[in-house]
């Protein structure tokens, strides 16, 4: 239910508009990362996806976790491919 009190109203109103300059200041922050990835991607050929993946980790500090992640499924995919042959180990 809408308040109306008009100080409530107004604390409503102070609340979406901080929300709204922190969402422009995301939005300028996530440009300014696609700018970044660009030009790495454009100054040492790395893939964009691989620079996301690394940053994203870099950020997190989360190495050994995503290292675990990707060996569970590289076992969980060749143990598949084992006894499904429609699936291809490349």
């Amino acid at each position: 239910m809408m308040p109306s009190n008009p100080a409530d109203l107004k604390k409503i109103d102070v609340a979406l508009q901080q929300i709204s300059d922190s969402k422009t200041r995301i939005e300028a922050e996530q440009e300014h990362i696609k700018e970044v990835v660009e030009t790495i991607h454009n100054d040492f050929g790395l893939e964009k996806k691989l620079i996301r993946q690394l940053a994203k980790v870099w950020h997190m500090r989360n190495y050994a976790e995503e290292v675990t992640q990707h060996e569970d499924f590289q076992e969980a995919y060749e143990a598949l491919t084992s006894v499904n042959n429609k699936l291809e180990v490349f």
